[in-house]
């Protein structure tokens, strides 16, 4: 009878262990996005883009028309990847370099009449001429750089799992973005992340960065504001 008691309890201790378990592993220190799963698309990065609901991608599109060949890249160009981001950060830029403006009497900048050739120069940094895979990044603990379209700009990309409530790296996996602003010290570098799985174009490959950034790595602001 005592050994009876004796093995419901261990069964039941072991069913209390594996709930706990479970439970610590599905609280990450980030957010959860399933990087190996992988759409595709039949048509072209640009098309891709082009092609989402109103309200996501307008701005980009608008920004992308407005940089001389860049449209052709993302319809033409062979492995290339997007680093996308949506209206929602290039609102936080503007309204950010507005109300600096404000401050100094000047008027205010929008997409359409800011400086070119510096929306040139930013945009590029979410184009590389180069497909990020998931399987390549995962060998390099500390990532590895990407040159962007045009200017060989190069720009951190590391996939990363994160560390679950008592599991080392047993949480998510996370695609992190960092520009290193030309510096080999991490604590120069502006960092984001993507929120989706990488989309696989004809042409490339386009990853959709939070919608917590805001557009040009630090530098929208700083490079406007007296323009």
């Amino acid at each position: 009878m005592k050994t009876a008691i004796n093995k419901k309890a261990i069964v039941f201790s072991i069913i209390i262990l594996a709930v706990m378990g479970f439970a610590g592993c599905s609280k990450a220190k980030g957010p959860y996005y399933n990087f190996e799963k992988q759409n595709t698309f039949n048509g072209s990065v640009y098309d891709f883009i082009k092609g989402q609901p109103p309200g996501q991608f307008d701005s980009l599109l608008f920004a992308i028309d407005r940089v001389q060949g860049l449209k052709d890249s993302l319809q033409n160009q062979k492995g290339i990847t997007l680093l996308a981001v949506n209206n929602a950060s290039f609102t936080a830029a503007v309204n950010g370099l507005n109300n600096l403006r404000k401050l100094q009497n000047r008027q205010p900048l929008y997409l359409a009449t800011i400086n070119a050739a510096q929306l040139d120069t930013l945009l590029c940094r979410y184009v590389l001429t180069q497909q990020v895979l998931p399987d390549t990044l995962q060998k390099f603990k500390d990532g590895v750089n990407y040159p962007t379209v045009k200017y060989g700009y190069m720009m951190n990309m590391a996939y990363n799992r994160n560390d679950a409530q008592g599991y080392m790296e047993g949480g998510a996996l996370e695609l992190y973005i960092a520009d290193p602003k030309n510096s080999i010290f991490t604590r120069f570098w502006v960092p984001t992340y993507a929120t989706t799985s990488g989309v696989y174009a004809a042409n490339g490959i386009i990853y959709t960065i939070t919608d917590k950034h805001v557009f040009g790595f630090g530098e929208f602001v700083t490079r406007l504001v007296n323009s």
